[in-house]
């Protein structure tokens, strides 16, 4: 008779497959090359690239230029507003709901539960 721990011991197989072999990386060059997004091939720390201090001391601060326009824009008679009186079932402020839908505030035993770190 055989123990039921032998019959089930058998090697570890992962449940996860990855798809593809492994994933080889390019070595790296030994020259420092121009990034491909760089203008004309300008190389890092080169004599055309200019330091961080030298670029920011030629800014120009922000200016606000005023927006003018030509023509007055059209006005849309859907979005105009136009007073009127309200309809059956219309309020004008959250206070005027009915208690059952108005904001309930915070219990005593809530604040002490808040202030004590939340529920034990």
């Amino acid at each position: 008779m055989r123990s039921s721990y032998i019959r089930l011991a058998q090697a570890y197989t992962p449940s996860i497959r990855f798809v593809g072999g492994k994933h080889h990386h390019a070595p790296h060059a030994a020259q420092i090359l121009a990034h491909p997004c760089a203008e004309k091939g300008l190389l890092p720390n080169s004599s055309d690239c200019l330091p961080a201090g030298e670029f920011l001391k030629k800014l120009r601060p922000f200016k606000v230029v005023p927006y003018k326009t030509k023509a007055a824009p059209k006005s849309d008679s859907r979005y105009e507003f136009r007073d009127r009186p309200l309809q059956e079932g219309e309020l004008t402020n959250f206070s005027d709901l009915p208690a059952r839908f108005r904001f309930k505030g915070i219990s005593e035993s809530e604040a002490e539960a808040i202030n004590g770190g939340g529920a034990y």
